[in-house]
C-alpha cells in the first residue's frame, strides 16, 4: 500500500495508530487526485468524477477529511456507504458529501472510483455485494 520510501518512513515513525492512518489517508487522496487527473483529460471534467468510500470508520473518515482538505473534490462528488451510522442525514451535512447510505451497491453504481475502507475480513463480502453494480 505504501509505494515510496518517504511515506513508508512516515508510517514507521508515526506516533501511534491514528497518525499512521492519517498518513495512509493522505496517500490515498494523492493517488485519487492523480487517477482522476489522468482519467479526465479536461480539468473541468475532474469536478464531475464521483468518488465512493465504502466504510466510514477511522480510515474512511480520514480519507474523507483528506479529500476535503486537499480541496480537489467537492462534497457533491463524494458518496459514502456505511453500516454504522445511526443518523445518515446528519452525517451528510456534517461531512459535506453528496450521499451517505447503507446501500453499498448503490454507491458503487453511482461512482467512477470506489475505495473499500473495510476490515480485511469484510472485503470479500463487500466485493460480492458491489460486483453487479460495477
Amino acid at each position: 500500500l505504501i509505494p515510496d520510501e518517504p511515506f513508508r518512513r512516515a508510517v514507521m515513525l508515526a506516533d501511534g495508530l491514528e497518525q499512521a492512518i492519517a498518513v495512509q489517508a493522505c496517500l490515498v487522496a494523492k493517488v485519487l487526485e492523480k487517477a482522476v487527473a489522468l482519467a479526465a483529460k479536461d480539468p473541468d471534467q475532474q469536478h464531475s468524477y464521483r468518488i465512493g468510500i465504502v466504510g466510514f470508520g477511522r480510515i474512511g473518515r480520514h480519507i474523507l477529511s483528506e479529500l476535503h482538505t486537499r480541496g480537489r473534490f467537492r462534497g457533491n462528488q463524494i458518496y459514502i456507504a456505511t453500516r454504522r451510522a445511526d443518523d445518515l442525514q446528519q452525517l451528510v451535512s456534517e461531512h459535506k458529501c453528496a450521499l451517505m447510505t447503507w446501500d453499498v451497491a448503490k454507491v458503487a453504481g453511482l461512482c467512477h472510483l470506489l475505495i473499500l475502507s473495510v476490515p480485511i475480513s469484510q472485503v470479500e463480502a463487500v466485493a460480492s455485494e458491489v460486483r453487479a453494480s460495477l
